[in-house]
């Protein structure tokens, strides 16, 4: 514990020399946990899983002409003693200052990446559509689309709950079925969908180790399990370079009651930047980015290579598109 207590102290000192426009520290903690599942029943089934996480968290609030902004970091780390107190600060007091300052653009279409956690938040929201439970039932706009184009040919949708990679790994979903990777859409084509035993049932097939609970005591439900766009060659500096003049989308607000998930129409208040000859020119703000998730999937022009699964279980690198509709000035 008192390694723990020198490197948060470090962390916080780093971020306080990080920029003078940071305020204050406003949260600082860490979290160590272990956690183990066994299944066992009288059909003969006797499977077990565990794990292990170690995970730091810093908060921070800068201000700059009255204005006031928070920033958030949450960083997995695997070996405490090896984590850069200056990197950690660097990255949480950068996502805080990267807002101030931001002010609307003209309403109109743009040139449009999302960042690759704006890109994971938007795309996490709608893994649901993947379900073969709401497949089933008609509640996913992928009904009657199998083996249909249904993203850009530039986009592999992959589902891996081995993936070691990732912070929570499961040989066996939460019914006792084996695990395994998945390709649910293949350069665009909609390939597999995730089951439980009870929606594999329904439609004729098998499970596809999907079923997993929310709680110890929920439901057992269909979900993904450590599910990816697959990265692609582009640095994220490269997009920019490609795209020249747009928008990069950093954060979005209000997804859950912004975006409807059978229809997958969405109006989302967003924060990014304006980008002008492929460089960042001035922060944005106050601004709404809308549209159709399928129809945006089909106007892919570049993915980036910067996946990063952090502590998630859904996760994105970058991807550019055509254009959006912005709703600003």
């Amino acid at each position: 514990m008192e390694e723990v207590r020198e490197k948060l102290a470090a962390v916080e000192e780093a971020i306080k020399a990080a920029d003078p426009r940071v305020k204050q520290v406003t949260e600082i903690g860490w979290n160590e946990s272990e956690n183990s599942r066994e299944i066992t029943n009288s059909k003969g089934v006797h499977v077990t899983d565990s794990g292990r996480s170690q995970i730091l968290y810093a908060g921070v609030a800068v201000e700059e002409n009255g204005e006031v902004k928070d920033g958030f970091r949450v960083e997995v780390v695997p070996d405490l003693s090896k984590a850069d107190p200056a990197e950690i600060a660097r990255r949480a007091v950068e996502d805080a200052v990267g807002e101030l300052g931001g002010k609307p653009v003209s309403s109109g279409q743009y040139p449009v990446i999302f960042e690759r956690r704006a890109m994971t938040a938007l795309f996490g929201t709608l893994t649901d559509m993947f379900s073969g439970d709401l497949i089933g039932k008609g509640l996913s706009p992928l009904k009657d689309k199998a083996d249909a184009a249904i993203f850009s040919d530039k986009i592999t949708v992959v589902d891996d709950p081995k993936n070691l990679d990732c912070l929570d790994v499961a040989n066996y979903d939460d019914e006792g079925c084996p695990t395994r990777r998945k390709v649910l859409v293949d350069r665009g084509v909609f390939r597999q969908a995730l089951h439980n035993t009870k929606s594999a049932a329904r439609m004729g097939v098998e499970s596809t180790g999907n079923g997993f609970r929310h709680g110890y005591a929920g439901a057992v439900s269909v979900s993904p399990k450590n599910c990816c766009i697959l990265p692609g060659e582009d640095s994220f500096d490269e997009l920019l370079r490609k795209m020249g003049d747009g928008l990069v989308i950093t954060r979005l607000a209000g997804l859950h009651a912004g975006l409807n998930h059978v229809t997958t129409d969405f109006s989302l208040q967003c924060f990014g930047y304006l980008v002008k000859d492929g460089k960042k020119e001035r922060p944005v703000a106050l601004i709404t980015v809308a549209g159709n998730f399928l129809d945006l999937m089909k106007r892919v022009t570049a993915v980036g290579s910067d996946l990063d699964w952090e502590y998630r279980s859904v996760a994105c690198p970058s991807v550019a598109f055509e254009s959006c509709a912005i709703a600003g000035e």
